[in-house]
């Protein structure tokens, strides 16, 4: 028998210092106004010098466990994520210190380095274990620190990371045969024919990480794509990955867009949440984002998303809601969950 699975806390954190559009200056690099109005970003977290994604992870964890009302003793299995790991701890990376601090014993700990869909990833992972019975409580945290990798000296450096945030969310999953199901289904697909060249590598003369293109060029069915048609190649492509995605998860488990009362998207700025919503016909006032105010969270983005609709006790009990996300890769998931927490 599948043991049903639910979503039983939500946490998140964001580091206290705000960086506003006014702190960044692109004029050296070509980079103007426009830009900024473009992404829709209007302040983003930054953390401090010594604050590590382990820290941030911390935070979130302890906010996610506390909303659960869970013992951490009882945490058998630790997801952590990230797309910007510390460059000294990339492997292990640092999550067991994570266990440690949250004083949980015994439990197996691992995370996965990746990019956007990281969380929707190892939330699919959790959730299997559960349903398995290889697990009972998982905790899934994903942090990024991506001021610690900006590049403001180059053009495409500055444009990709003025736009990225910091901080941490977490979600705690649960496993009670007495319990209704929550998880309603996952669908998750690596792209292969494309790729924007895009991520974190280690910068000219090592010693950090730096985001942003590297030398490669945007590829489109195993060729290069031609720059002057790259910018228009990459937003048609993917444009159309997030809606095809939530299309898919639709047929697999019978349902439509009228039975879904939130979406929590991925947020990479506000041309491509706008155009998401567009063509899967997605209302406003369904579509929870956190763009302007944290910027561009990467693995973090959907989790920030539910903890603000949590906070702020948006959800009822037996809401479907619906997480979907895009990452270089490119990985693209979307799932759908049954609401069975409340405030």
């Amino acid at each position: 028998m599948i043991c049903p699975v639910n979503i039983i806390g939500v946490g998140a954190y964001f580091p206290q210092r705000v960086k506003t559009n006014e702190a960044f200056d692109g004029a050296a690099v070509g980079v103007g106004a426009r830009w900024f109005e473009a992404l829709g970003v209007q302040a983003r977290r930054v953390a401090g010098e010594d604050e590590t994604i382990i820290d941030l992870a911390y935070e979130a964890a302890r906010r996610a466990i506390e909303a659960a009302g869970v013992d951490p003793q009882q945490i058998d299995r630790i997801i952590g994520v990230s797309a910007t790991p510390d460059p000294q701890r990339v492997a292990p990376s640092g999550f067991a210190e994570l266990q440690r601090r949250l004083g949980i014993d015994e439990c197996a700990t691992f995370s996965l380095i990746d990019t956007c869909a990281g969380a929707l990833m190892a939330t699919e992972l959790a959730t299997q274990a559960i349903q398995l019975g290889i697990a009972k409580v998982v905790l899934v945290v994903a942090a990024e620190a991506f001021s610690k990798v900006f590049d403001g000296g180059s053009e495409s450096g500055f444009k990709f990371g003025v736009g990225m945030g910091d901080g941490a969310g977490a979600i705690i999953l649960s496993g009670d045969p007495a319990q209704p199901n929550g998880f309603m289904g996952a669908h998750l697909q690596t792209h292969t024919v494309f790729s924007s060249g895009l991520g974190v590598r280690v910068a000219e003369g090592g010693g950090r990480f730096t985001f942003g293109l590297g030398a490669a060029p945007p590829m489109l069915n195993g060729a290069p794509l031609d720059p002057r048609e790259a910018a228009r190649e990459i937003k048609a492509y993917t444009s159309a990955t997030i809606p095809s995605a939530i299309e898919a998860l639709f047929k697999k488990i019978n349902i439509t867009n009228d039975d879904i009362d939130f979406y929590f998207l991925h947020q990479p700025n506000r041309a491509f949440i706008d155009e998401w919503k567009r063509r899967a016909q997605i209302p406003d006032h369904k579509a929870i984002d956190t763009l302007s105010k944290y910027g561009n969270l990467s693995t973090v983005s959907v989790l920030a998303n539910l903890n603000e609709a949590y906070q702020n006790n948006l959800l009822k009990h037996n809401d479907l809601i619906v997480f979907a996300s895009i990452g270089e890769g490119v990985n693209v998931c979307a799932m759908a969950w049954r609401w069975h927490l409340n405030l």
